[in-house]
């Protein structure tokens, strides 16, 4: 009986583990991820419930990698979205799961900041009809947690049901079948980008303070990420930086910061400001063309 348990439990340990390179952790708030789930090199599918309205995120990535990407769609009648990223990842690589019933059993993954796996164990508490179509759901026996709607969630043999969503008025987690977001998602894709200006950071938004250095300010822009030989490695900035304003214009609105660095801002240079330990300074930076194009 020992052997058998621990048969299982490495089996199970195995499942999660596998699924670490299609996980990012979404950082929807300073000290708050969700999980997103690695739908396509470029694409990342995650609940839409939790996701700030600032269209542009930081994403964690196994080994511990910041990448930024920006919100492509928010289907909240569906309640997932698409996030596109800067950079292209690795394919995911994983398989799809056939058709489950009620009683099987199903693993909720989730990711820690460094987009590494944790796992809830659960089992199919109902299986959606074959005809209801885009609002399709499977119920599992278990609810999520706070933070918890957006990552994958796998069958017995590791492959792909679909993405966790909150759990529903009767505490029961539901799941969008990947045959749903198949559907809802198979021909979206982030645009050509013909020039786009870069700055190589990972930003985060962040609530301004209401005194000190950053008064006046609105939002800003915390620094999580810093590409080596970027324009703004060369301009000193470093993680942990609060981007409040380019040129004098603050970047606390909802599009501010991608309508400023529209394509034609290639090769100009121009003023950061930004807080670093309580200190306002400033910082000239020359944007470069994003190496992507």
């Amino acid at each position: 009986m020992e052997s058998l348990l621990i048969g299982v439990s490495d089996a199970l340990a195995a499942i999660a583990a596998r699924a670490a390179p299609a996980l990012a952790a979404v950082h929807v708030a300073p000290g708050q991820l969700q999980p997103g789930l690695l739908w396509r090199e470029n694409l990342v599918l995650t609940a839409v419930a939790g996701l700030p309205a600032l269209d542009q995120v930081c994403l964690g990535r196994p080994g511990g990698a910041i990448v930024s990407g920006h919100v492509m769609l928010r289907d909240p009648g569906n309640g997932i979205a698409a996030i596109g990223l800067d950079s292209p990842a690795a394919p995911p690589g994983f398989a799809l799961a056939g058709p489950t019933r009620a009683g099987a059993l199903a693993m909720l993954v989730g990711a820690t900041a460094e987009a590494e796996p944790t796992a809830r164990l659960a089992v199919v508490h109902a299986a959606p009809v074959a005809d209801a179509g885009l609002g399709a759901r499977l119920v599992l026996d278990a609810g999520l947690c706070a933070g918890a709607a957006g990552g994958p969630v796998l069958d017995a043999a590791g492959c792909l049901l679909g993405i966790a969503l909150a759990s529903g008025p009767d505490g029961l987690a539901r799941v969008v079948p990947h045959a749903v977001l198949t559907t809802l998602f198979s021909g979206i894709a982030p645009a050509a980008p013909g020039r786009r200006a870069w700055l190589g950071l990972a930003l985060q938004p962040v609530a301004t303070r209401v005194g000190g250095a950053w008064r006046g300010h609105g939002t800003g822009r915390r620094v999580m990420a810093v590409e080596p030989d970027s324009p703004g490695a060369r301009a000193g900035i470093t993680v942990g930086d609060t981007l409040l304003a380019i040129d004098g214009r603050p970047i606390n609105g909802q599009r501010s910061l991608r309508e400023f660095l529209a394509g034609e801002r290639v090769g100009q240079t121009v003023d950061l400001e930004l807080a670093r330990n309580d200190v306002i300074e400033t910082r000239k930076v020359t944007i470069a063309p994003h190496p992507n194009d």
